[in-house]
Formats: structure tokens, C-alpha cells, sequence
């Protein structure tokens, strides 16, 4: 499988398609599988003259965190690991990884250290890639009480996030898609910094947003929920998420002014001097999730950021100010950890579109076993 990966689709969905096609495989060594997998591309490219079954091994023994015969058997056949260290701490795995390899270094699993932001822990943001995230709900606060319950009822193990209480982790392998408080609505799937960033913007009843890179649209189900009288219109570039979006509305009873396909980056394509707010969490690197789809982590490219990412974030940011009111708030999101895609563009738009940022900031998951993500509000001057 590690083999035959091109890349050219989301790791997640390549492997559940191979496991379609291995239907002699049971539950337990498909999930054995991806966590091995995953485990090789968490350690990025470090160690290249390994083996691909010592690479495995080692990214199972430092981002592994249970013993069972199948570890014992990586670890004896390709490591010098000792499978009782399995259960033992990442530091004290690190400690035993430098102690085998001298020359192993941490960051060289990222090697894009260059381009994350100075606010950014750095350590702690390379150290994210070797555990995986939980997964994060957000569930609506009417409901909350009897998603709660269903979650005892169900025996599924899960956290209260102490500054968020509508913001509930479970492990990943939760199956909350079975749960009926997910198919009334009463929750939705999404990243606990992804539900923080769009807290407390300054949103007056009745107002008119765009939430103008919409995807799946758990951020304008999250300001309904918070806003409902708030004029939404949602808006993306791929028919498949604007879909998604109207069937999660449906669900959550939840109704936009309008929804909409649209190619942001075309110049004419947006109207003018219409919006109080607009919502741009824009197309990027991603490297704030990396935790999520490690295979990243090797794929990525540094030619994608000067090249594709930043001239196309600058290009819908431009066009969208034509549609902002004068003083009204741009909120501009990305889900990257890069000055480049942050930082360094708020400059350009303070420099080059009339645009004056009142405040940025980052919501760091590392040490949450969450997302990364920047916002800044930004208002246009007239």
C-alpha cells in the first residue's frame, strides 16, 4: 500500500478504498494497518536509507502507544527497540530513538521549520505529528444535554473542553456517524480551534455575511447557531461541498440566504460594497493540520506556497474586499501554521487594499491534539 501511494488523494480515503479491495482483511488488522501506515508518513522523511520496514518500525515504536503481538513482531524483525518500551512516554521514546540513532533530530521530520510563524512553538508543533488528533464535536447548545446522555448511553469515552463546553473530544476511532443525535443534527464534526475562531466577532442582528469559502459549512451552521438572525449567503468553488453543505443544513433545520458556486479568483465575480461581514477562510497550505494527514508532511511542496497558495489567498482576498461595505469586518482564516500565508499577506492587504487588521492571532492545537489556526479581523477603510 505505502508502495503504491501517488498521493493524489487524501491518505485516509486511498486506504479505506484498498481495504475494499481486501475483504479477507477483518476490522482489527485493517485498523493495525492504518495505524502502521500512518505511523511511517508521521515521521516525515527522516532515515530515507531505511528500509521501508524499518522506517515502519520506527515510526510504530515512537508514535505507537499499546503493545500487541503484531508490534512485538515490528519492533523484533526491523528495530533495535524492545517491545516492553512500547507503552513507555514519547519523551522517553525519544531518549531511546537518539540513544540507537545519534544523528536522529526531531525536527528533521519537518523540514519547513523556516516558514512557520515566530508565534508558533515550534517543538511542540513538530512534536503534533507524531499523535494523532482527537476528534472534535461541536454540539448545539439546545441539545446538549441529550447528546451527553447518548454518549453514556453508548459507553463512548469523550472530554469537555474546559473553555468551550459546547466543544466535546473523542478518540478518532468514535463512531459518532452512528449515534441519533447525529443524524437529528444536534452536533456536528469539527475542530475545536474551527469552532474558537469565529467566536466573539462583533455580528449586529440581521446583518448580511458571506461566508465565502465555505466547503462542508460547519462555520456557517456555528454562526447561526450563535447568530440566528444572520443573513448568510454561502458560497464555494466545488459543487461536492456545496452539497454536502445544503444536506448539513437540511439536518441541523438550519436555512442560508443563498448558496452559491463561484470561482473567487475571477476578476468581476463578486458584487460590490454589498456585505457587513465576509468570512474568508481561504485555500492554504494546510500545514496547521498536518497532525490529521501526515502523508503531507512528504508530499507537500515548497513551491506550492510562492506559487499556488499565496498569489491565489491575495487574489480572493482583493476581490472580496470589493464586496465588503466600507468599515465593515473581513474575518481572513486559513488553517496554516506558515508566515507566509499569514503574517506576511496581512501586510500585503494592510499595504495594497485599503485594509486595516484590528487584531491576529493564532489558536494553537499542539498541545490540545487539535487544529492549528490563524484569524485575523480585518476592516475596510471605504
Amino acid at each position: 500500500m505505502i508502495k503504491n501511494y501517488q498521493f493524489d488523494l487524501p491518505l485516509s480515503l486511498y486506504l479505506r478504498q484498498e481495504f475494499n479491495k481486501r475483504r479477507n482483511m477483518g476490522s482489527r488488522d485493517r485498523k493495525r494497518t492504518r495505524e502502521d501506515i500512518f505511523s511511517f508518513y508521521r515521521i516525515g522523511k527522516i532515515f530515507p536509507e531505511m528500509t521501508t520496514s524499518e522506517r515502519i518500525a520506527l515510526g510504530t515504536f515512537i508514535c505507537g502507544t499499546s503493545r500487541n503481538p503484531e508490534t512485538d513482531f515490528i519492533l523484533t524483525s526491523y528495530s533495535p527497540f524492545l517491545p516492553e518500551n512500547m507503552t513507555i512516554s514519547l519523551d522517553e521514546k525519544l531518549e531511546k530513538v537518539k540513544e540507537y540513532f545519534p544523528d536522529f533530530e526531531l525536527e528533521e521530520i519537518f523540514p519547513f521549520s523556516k516558514h512557520l510563524s515566530p508565534q508558533i512553538d515550534k517543538h511542540l508543533f513538530i512534536r503534533s505529528f507524531l499523535q494523532q488528533p482527537k476528534l472534535w464535536i461541536r454540539v448545539r447548545s439546545a441539545f446538549r444535554d441529550k447528546v451527553i446522555n447518548e454518549l453514556k448511553e453508548r459507553n463512548f469515552s469523550f472530554d469537555v473542553h474546559a473553555g468551550n463546553p459546547c466543544a466535546l473530544s473523542l478518540l478518532n476511532s468514535t463512531p459518532v456517524h452512528e449515534l441519533t443525535s447525529y443524524d437529528k443534527g444536534y452536533f456536528e464534526i469539527q475542530d475545536l480551534n474551527s469552532q474558537n475562531c469565529i467566536t466573539y466577532l462583533k455580528i449586529e442582528d440581521n446583518e448580511i455575511w458571506w461566508d465565502a469559502c465555505a466547503g462542508a459549512g460547519g462555520k456557517s451552521l456555528a454562526l447561526l447557531d450563535m447568530h440566528p438572525n444572520l443573513n448568510i449567503t454561502a458560497s464555494d468553488i466545488r459543487e461536492s461541498s456545496l452539497q454536502n453543505l445544503k444536506s448539513r443544513m437540511s439536518k441541523a433545520s438550519l436555512n442560508l440566504e443563498s448558496i452559491i458556486q463561484i470561482d473567487l479568483s475571477a476578476d468581476g465575480s463578486v458584487p460590490i460594497n454589498h456585505f457587513d461581514g465576509i468570512l474568508a477562510d481561504v485555500p492554504c497550505s494546510g500545514s496547521g493540520t498536518w497532525a490529521r494527514t501526515p502523508e503531507m508532511i512528504s508530499s507537500f511542496s515548497e513551491k506550492n506556497l510562492s506559487e499556488k497558495y499565496i498569489p491565489l489567498q491575495r487574489k480572493i482576498v482583493k476581490n472580496l474586499t470589493n464586496a465588503l461595505k466600507p468599515e465593515k469586518y473581513l474575518i481572513y482564516i486559513t488553517c496554516s501554521a506558515f508566515k507566509s500565508e499569514n503574517e506576511e499577506n496581512i501586510r500585503h492587504f494592510e499595504e495594497n487594499l485599503g485594509l486595516k487588521c484590528h487584531s491576529s492571532s493564532y489558536f494553537e492545537g499542539s498541545g490540545l491534539a487539535a487544529d492549528t489556526i490563524y484569524r485575523a479581523i480585518l476592516s475596510k477603510n471605504n
